[in-house]
């Protein structure tokens, strides 16, 4: 039994009572990991999420160790209302930065970022995905007159 909490990066389930072991006491679930996340509401039980986990060090020991594993988060006190719609916000801003990282990741390891970023060239660090939008009704038009005189 214990708590649970969402970062934009992560879940922390910390321990407040009845350990499955003497040595457990919190467990993180790094969201860029975590795949297949489903919410389940059985009619006799508790609601509660779950997904399978990768460890993110593959030659680490530890519970993970083994391999992909599946997680549990069950809601006994409620709030899954609350957490839900944030969580699966959170999964899909994850899942859209994996999917331009790789792009980008990609492109740069065949020779060919200028197709998908532009390089800007005062500081060639500085790397722009995507063309800024205009907010509606703020864009201004500038006539250039192209006659010589």
């Amino acid at each position: 039994v214990g708590v649970f909490y969402l970062s934009s990066k992560r879940i922390v389930f910390l321990v407040k009572s009845k350990p499955s072991r003497a040595d457990f006491k919190s467990f993180e679930i790094p969201l860029a990991t975590l795949t297949s996340p489903k919410f389940e509401q059985p009619i006799f039980w508790a609601n509660y999420l779950w997904g399978k986990v990768a460890p993110l060090d593959t030659d680490a020991q530890g519970p993970l160790a083994g391999g992909r594993t599946k997680v549990y988060l069950t809601f006994w006190s409620g709030g899954c209302g609350t957490f839900l719609p944030l969580f699966y916000q959170i999964m899909s801003q994850i899942v859209q930065e994996q999917v331009e990282g790789g792009e980008v990741i990609q492109a740069a390891a065949e020779g060919r970022l200028n197709q998908v970023a532009y390089v800007d060239p005062s500081d060639p660090s500085v790397l722009f995905l995507a063309q800024p939008q205009a907010t509606p009704n703020t864009e201004e038009r500038t006539e250039f007159n192209n006659e010589r005189r």
